[in-house]
């Protein structure tokens, strides 16, 4: 499976969350619900940041540490900490976040595209930076924060998002 070629922001609605101490966005499109931190069961043999699956009003969902995805300091989770459930590849996966903040409206004017920075492995998943008169939000798009051996390998994420 080929990743797909580098993707740039649209104008639009996101939905802001936080994570060490960054603020970040999703498109709101792509939000199904937000809940609160339920308990997660661990699935043996998957990469660090996959935490497990959650069972949501029946379903059972994967959930994944965006702070371990992102190479970001591991944190103790807390009243805030939440999941937001996006659509990735079809399923629903759980992204686990510091808090979820607001929705943010960005005009093509206010986007900048993704800077190249550490090689375009790390960076695939961003695809823009917002522009706020006070601070900048690391836009993403939650499609490619996995890669194609993500979805492919013999114990990964699909095996777990298969369930789903």
């Amino acid at each position: 499976m080929e990743r797909p070629s580098r993707r740039t922001a649209a104008e639009g609605k996101y939905l802001s969350f936080r994570l060490s101490g960054e603020t970040y966005a999703v498109p709101i499109k792509s939000v199904s619900e937000i809940v609160g931190l339920t308990d997660i069961t661990h699935v043996p043999n998957l990469p660090d940041y996959m935490r497990g699956i959650i069972n949501l009003r029946g379903k059972v969902l994967p959930v994944m540490d965006m702070r371990r995805k992102f190479s970001l300091p591991v944190a103790e989770y807390h009243r805030e900490t939440c999941v937001i459930i996006v659509d990735i590849w079809t399923k629903k996966i759980g992204l686990i976040v510091d808090t979820v903040r607001e929705v943010l409206d960005f005009k093509v004017n206010n986007i900048e595209g993704a800077p190249e920075i550490g090689g375009q492995n790390h960076t695939q998943c961003l695809i823009g930076i917002g522009k706020l008169p006070d601070k900048v939000v690391i836009l993403v798009e939650p499609s490619l924060i996995l890669s194609p051996e993500d979805l492919t390998g013999s114990v990964s994420f699909a095996s777990v998002a298969s369930v789903a």
